[in-house]
Formats: structure tokens, C-alpha cells, sequence
């Protein structure tokens, strides 16, 4: 059942102005054309006065015909400058960095810290090749200590009007709450918090009841309430499809290696066809 909220009126009409939800973004770039997405996201959320920065990792050894690499100097210098190119059209202001490092996924978490989100294209891998392969999409989903964005783009909408938060009551759902009302109130988006049956109690719900109340705050707007009697990530991404949303936002507990298979976000973040924010609490570390 979908209870209906009122339509979002701008940035949130009679609300004062909002500072962007992540003030400084790290984007990693590849030549993809996943990546290039990735840093149009991240370039809508920084805006014009956050700090973005796009990173290419190269790696390149040998020369003549025993050179191999990973992403060339030429493709990485090429890929960059497109990059740019889209970051700046999408209304931000781009840094630009060159990391020699064998493995990416090490070079943008070793840079991680100093950063409030990660953004990286979603891969084509299955879940589990996608761990234990080695993307840096996967390394860095269960991995890293701050907020990932696994950007995805939905033809249909324009990211992120839509927001779908799944909410459990639990702390990570909680911040998954704050994050996306935050970007909802920076971009005059809608949010819709998504119940599955499997999380249904009375502290669950009294926490819930404090989610909705605390997006009333943040956004001026009541978000929709969806009830989806299904096992969580179903839930989930079944509500992303059916709502057409640009953008799942979801908590982490923080599992890493061979437990993130059994991640409600992980999973998630490999399933969805749209954009998935993994929000990770404040402090966590692996």
C-alpha cells in the first residue's frame, strides 16, 4: 500500500537554502561509460560550490609489444578530460588526479578518507565474480568506511527526483534516513521510505514513525510510505522498478569479504538497474 505525499515544490518551497549532503566527492574514472555517469552524479551533488574529484588509476608495464596495462596513461589522460567535460556541464567544478597503482580499488580507498562519498559506475559482473574478482565497484562497496555511490542511469527519470530509502528502523537505516532527506531537500526530490514485511515490530515501527517525522523536518514535505510484503532486497529493488526511482539509498552494517554476500546492501547494490547509496555510519571503520 502507498500512502501519496504531496509533490516537492523546487529545493522545498518556504524552507531555507540547503549546504550540498556531501561536501567533498570522489569519483573514479575508468573510460567506462558507467564512470562518465558516475561523475554526472557526483557533479549534480556537489554542485557548483562542493568539492569533486575525479581520480584515474593507471596501471602500465613493459614496452613495445610486452606493454600491458590496466588503463594506459593516453585512455586515462582522454577518459579524464571527458569527465570533466560532463562534471562541468552538470554544473560542478572538477579537480583532476592521476594515481599510478596497480589495483584501483587500493589507490581510491587509500583516498577515501578524505572524502564524504565515493562514486563509481555499476559493473556487468554477478554479484559474488564481482567480489571475488576484484571490481573496484564491489571492493569498494563493502569495503570502504564512507558513503558509495553506485551510479546507474535510468533514462525515464532525471537523477535523483526519485528517492526510495529502505528502512528497517535499525541505526543504518537511520542514516540512510538523514542522507537521503538531505539530498532530497539539496535537489527538490521525492522520497518514498519502503517497509518490508520481514521488519515488522513495535520498536521497529516506533523508529520508523521517527524516520517519517524526522524527513517532515529535513525536507518540509511528508515521504511516502510503502509497504512491500516481500524478503528485504526483493522489496527493495521491486519498489525501485515499480516507483521508477533514480536512486535507492540504503544503510550498511558494515560486513566485509565472504559476509557481504550475505549484505542486505551489497546484494542490493549489485541487483538494482538504478543508482544505490550505500550510507555507512559515521565512524565506522572495517
Amino acid at each position: 500500500m502507498t500512502t501519496a505525499s504531496p509533490e516537492p515544490q523546487g529545493a522545498t518551497a518556504g524552507m531555507p537554502d540547503a549546504a550540498p549532503p556531501f561536501a567533498s566527492i570522489l569519483c573514479g574514472i575508468d573510460g567506462s561509460r558507467t564512470a562518465y555517469e558516475a561523475a554526472r552524479q557526483a557533479a549534480i551533488l556537489a554542485g557548483a560550490h562542493g568539492r569533486l574529484t575525479l581520480m584515474a588509476v593507471t596501471w602500465q608495464t613493459g614496452v613495445g609489444l610486452a606493454e600491458t596495462a590496466d588503463l594506459g596513461h593516453g585512455w586515462a589522460t582522454a577518459a579524464i578530460e571527458e569527465a570533466t567535460r560532463i562534471a562541468k556541464q552538470a554544473g560542478a567544478r572538477p579537480e583532476t588526479v592521476f594515481v599510478e597503482r596497480r589495483r584501483a580499488a587500493d589507490a581510491l580507498l587509500a583516498a577515501a578518507p578524505d572524502h564524504d562519498l565515493i562514486a563509481l559506475g555499476g559493473h556487468g559482473y554477478s554479484r559474488a565474480g564481482g567480489i571475488f574478482l576484484g571490481s573496484t565497484t564491489s571492493a569498494a562497496v563493502h569495503r570502504a568506511t564512507s558513503p558509495v555511490l553506485v551510479a546507474r542511469r535510468r533514462a525515464t527519470v532525471e537523477f535523483p527526483t526519485e528517492i526510495i530509502v529502505a528502512s528497517d528502523g535499525t541505526p543504518s537505516s537511520r542514516r540512510a534516513v538523514q542522507l537521503a532527506g538531505q539530498i532530497a531537500r539539496s535537489h527538490g526530490a521525492r522520497v518514498s521510505l519502503v517497509h518490508a514485511e520481514d521488519h515488522d515490530d513495535g520498536a521497529r515501527r516506533h523508529a520508523q514513525a521517527e524516520e517519517i517525522t524526522e524527513l517532515i523536518e529535513v525536507t518540509g514535505v511528508e515521504p511516502s510510505v510503502i509497504e512491500q510484503p516481500q524478503h528485504t532486497v526483493d522489496a527493495i529493488v521491486t519498489v525501485a522498478e515499480r516507483e521508477n526511482a533514480a536512486l535507492i539509498v540504503i544503510g550498511s552494517r558494515g560486513r566485509h569479504g565472504v559476509a557481504a554476500l550475505a549484505s542486505i546492501s551489497e546484494r542490493v547494490a549489485h541487483r538494482a538497474t538504478c543508482s544505490v547509496l550505500v550510507a555507512r555510519p559515521p565512524g565506522e571503520r572495517s
